[in-house]
């Protein structure tokens, strides 16, 4: 897994597992949240139950979820 983090801009996880240590402690000037995910999880990338269980609203709502696989995986998100 890889991230860039522009603070007070954006953070931009690839493939990625839920992060909420991260995401929590380190990612705190209201940027913008760019999280690898599908709607299933698997080894690489977390799946959207995850993210929903793993990070307080507060991340959620700045969340951009992305690596659709397919329309079953849009239509979920």
């Amino acid at each position: 897994a890889f991230s860039l983090h522009l603070p007070g801009r954006f953070f931009y996880s690839g493939d990625t597992r839920p992060i909420p240590e991260l995401l929590i402690h380190q990612i705190g000037q209201g940027e913008i949240i760019f999280h690898d995910c599908v709607a299933s999880g698997n080894p690489s990338h977390a799946g959207l139950d995850e993210l929903l269980r793993e990070y307080p609203p507060a991340i959620l709502a700045r969340l951009c979820a992305y690596h659709y696989h397919g329309e079953d995986d849009v239509r979920a998100f």
